[in-house]
């Protein structure tokens, strides 16, 4: 044990005390405690919420903090993924104990993840981690996903169906992520366009399977019921498997064109400089700039998410909540 231990400068821990905390938030894990301190230093500033992971308990994350349901109140507080838990509207038992409890917090997205993916924000964080300020030619992140959100839009509503009937095996997340994921080779080598087209023809094969095994589910219907929710077509992104959009797709298309602007960049810096130190110096300081922004921690921390309209849900949420506190 370090001798400085006892060191009269430092102070016990004691976390969670009445005078020094109004509220207690419990979340999934470690990388939610951002997410949700971030919350409610914005929405409910006026009030000091300690936000803190479940601990010691090996069952899932959600599960281990919706197992404190009965201790829910305004000073213990839980946040969770909502996964499909919103969109299922009380379908299912979990799905009536997190929407039915004013302190259970969720995302109303699938995840945390999908928050970190928002198409807006990805092409700032793009210049930043090519540490530049502006490109010619943006890569329109916006148009992609939407796009993309497109093409998954009838697997995401057979999944979604198969969830509300408990039936996780007929198309459970891990076989949605084989679906779901982008073709890096063909990405590195053909482009964007054609990546979406082997997405497209990956899924249309998918679809046809499950509808020749499920020829009574009516995706129309389930469509119209979600539309009631806001949920568009073009947003699917933000309601698939989190974890898969974000290892998958959104890491996948970030990498790339961070790679592309640093490409573009690296070359802007050649044709100004002439050969010899001066550009090898300017190289040199460029490799050095970038060295320190690694894109996939910057996704991982991304926090442009709040003009995302399902954000307003969470901030209505958190003003209900200081309202009754």
């Amino acid at each position: 044990m370090s001798r400085f231990v006892s060191n009269k400068y430092w102070k016990q821990s004691q976390p969670f005390r009445t005078k020094k905390y109004d509220a207690k938030a419990l979340v999934e894990s470690d990388g939610d405690v951002n997410f949700w301190d971030d919350v409610f230093k914005r929405y409910a500033p006026q009030l000091k919420i300690w936000v803190t992971a479940n601990k010691g308990d090996a069952t899932d994350g959600k599960t281990a903090v919706l197992n404190h349901i009965d201790e829910a109140c305004p000073t213990y507080l839980l946040c969770v993924d909502s996964d499909y838990d919103y969109l299922l509207q009380g379908k299912t038992e979990r799905s009536k104990l997190i929407n039915g409890n004013d302190y259970v917090f969720q995302t109303y997205t699938y995840s945390i993840e999908n928050y970190r993916c928002y198409a807006p924000s990805l092409g700032d964080l793009c210049l930043k981690a090519s540490a530049l300020h502006d490109v010619d030619d943006k890569f329109d992140f916006v148009g992609f996903l939407r796009d993309y959100s497109r093409a998954v839009y009838l697997l995401f509503l057979y999944s979604f169906h198969f969830r509300s009937l408990n039936a996780n095996e007929t198309l459970s997340c891990t076989e949605l992520e084989g679906e779901l994921a982008l073709d890096k080779d063909i990405l590195e080598k053909q482009g964007m366009d054609s990546t979406l087209l082997d997405l497209q023809e990956k899924i249309r094969t998918k679809i046809n399977k499950i509808k020749a095994a499920n020829p009574n589910v009516n995706v129309c219907s389930i469509a119209r019921s979600l539309r009631k929710l806001k949920l568009k077509m073009s947003d699917t992104y933000l309601f698939i498997c989190g974890h898969v959009f974000f290892e998958k797709v959104a890491f996948v298309i970030v990498k790339n064109v961070t790679e592309d602007y640093r490409s573009k960049r690296r070359q802007e810096i050649n044709a100004v400089f002439p050969e010899g130190k001066a550009r090898r110096d300017k190289l040199g300081s460029y490799s050095n700039l970038i060295a320190r922004c690694d894109f996939k921690t910057m996704l991982e921390n991304n926090t442009g998410y709040h003009d995302c309209f399902l954000m307003d849900k969470i901030k209505r949420d958190v003003e209900k909540y200081v309202e009754i506190f």
